[in-house]
């Protein structure tokens, strides 16, 4: 990449996002370096993602084929359990709920997580934030936007805001929470795919984000409209932001998504994903900590504790499907609580204190 390039596009963030260059020098734009070497290491770098994303889809289409005189490979791992409230939000076409008796019910959830066909962010997507990024690689700016990360992230979060109730205002004033950092460029009106009950209000959570980074990892997302005017923030970081809504099959499970985006830090996105923190080497040795940890969750929680993790990571992959996102470390990291947690049912069958009767992978 030439350095005329890399200026081109570090101009074009910092003037999308309002921010004087000096901003990056006195910020804190790079990751710390437990995060960095936990990034880096289990994580290549954007030039091998694509081919890696290409590799890992084939290998699953491959393993789904049934060869001639060969029994199928197991699909789904199904068990039965003695009928317990659901926990809320426990609603989810991921995890399938038959009847069996009065007093039982099968549960029947995937062994793996589908990953859907690479599709990487159109060119007119970057162009939009920055002419200049029509021509630049799209994992080229995906790097840059790492060594960023910590600039942006401080000025991600639930923006406390009323809003009305018939229609969405096209602005709106925030108050941020790091004036110096990298200026977000919209707010994100996150609200539920699916339509409310009428007699219900539609339930929408406003966040500061960056167009550039969502433009640059949500291939499905469509191209961001420039505002007329650049936002600027008042000297008590007061600003008044475009909005754009955001119709997600999860909306809940936004904010775990968002923050793997900026950070890339996958630890902390497993400690989402599992709702507390899972042990530190889970990432590095799994031939070993996957049933170790599963079988500490798999004895520890009641059925309902376990489908409350089952929705979280569930949640994570509906966002990420919904909004193109292809990213290598999100769908290791997604692999990776999946195995932990279809090993955690498996362990839990049969534990006096839990309420699955049996569990079979079909």
């Amino acid at each position: 990449m030439s350095v005329l390039r890399s200026n081109k596009l570090t101009r074009g963030l910092v003037d999308s996002e309002n921010t004087p260059p000096t901003i990056l020098i006195k910020g804190r734009t790079t990751l710390d370096a437990s995060k960095k070497r936990r990034t880096r290491t289990f994580h290549p770098s954007p030039s091998h993602r694509t081919q890696k994303y290409l590799i890992e889809q084939a290998k699953r289409k491959e393993q789904m084929k049934t060869k001639p005189g060969s029994p199928a490979a197991p699909r789904f791992c199904t068990f039965t359990v003695a009928r317990v409230p659901q926990p809320s939000q426990a609603s989810t076409p991921e995890v399938e709920m038959k009847d069996e008796t009065p007093a039982m019910q099968e549960i029947k959830i995937p062994i793996q997580l589908t990953r859907p066909d690479y599709t990487e962010v159109s060119q007119a997507a970057l162009a939009a934030i920055d002419p200049d990024w029509e021509h630049i690689a799209p994992e080229y700016i995906r790097e840059k936007l790492e060594t960023l990360s910590l600039s942006m992230v401080d000025n991600f979060y639930s923006a406390p805001l009323n809003l009305p109730k018939d229609a969405l205002p096209e602005s709106a004033e925030v108050l941020l929470k790091n004036p110096h950092g990298i200026l977000p460029s919209h707010l994100a009106a996150v609200h539920s795919a699916t339509a409310p009950p009428s007699t219900l209000p539609r339930k929408v959570t406003v966040y500061p984000v960056h167009n550039a980074l969502l433009a640059a990892h949500c291939s499905r997302l469509p191209p961001f409209a420039q505002p007329k005017e650049k936002p600027t923030a008042s000297a008590d970081g007061r600003i008044n932001l475009p909005i754009r809504s955001m119709a997600l099959p999860a909306p809940e499970c936004f904010v775990p998504l968002m923050t793997y985006l900026y950070t890339k830090n996958s630890y902390d996105l497993l400690q989402a994903l599992f709702l507390e923190k899972p042990p530190q080497n889970l990432e590095e040795d799994q031939k070993e900590m996957i049933p170790h940890y599963a079988t500490k969750l798999g004895r520890a929680n009641t059925y309902q504790g376990l489908m409350l993790r089952v929705i979280a990571i569930t949640g994570v992959w509906k966002n990420a499907c919904a909004l193109g996102i292809f990213d290598d470390g999100l769908w290791d990291t997604l692999d990776l609580a999946w195995d932990v947690i279809t090993e955690a049912f498996n362990v839990a069958a049969g534990q006096p204190q839990f309420v699955i009767q049996s569990f079979k992978r079909v």
